[in-house]
């Protein structure tokens, strides 16, 4: 589970799930509209973000 946080209000912005175990590593891309998380489950998975700025 990845969770995106409103850094001003410290509210919870929204939850991508997919995963069943441990993310181990994120990355954010370049233009800010995708998160790459890769989990200890051998999973990737890329999210869509640009619909939450």
């Amino acid at each position: 589970m990845v969770r995106i946080w409103d850094s001003l209000s410290g509210d919870l912005a929204h939850t991508f799930s997919g995963h069943r175990d441990v993310v181990q590593s994120l990355a954010v891309s370049a233009d800010g509209n995708s998160i790459v998380s890769v989990s200890t489950d051998k999973s990737a998975r890329v999210f869509d973000v640009s619909m939450f700025k």
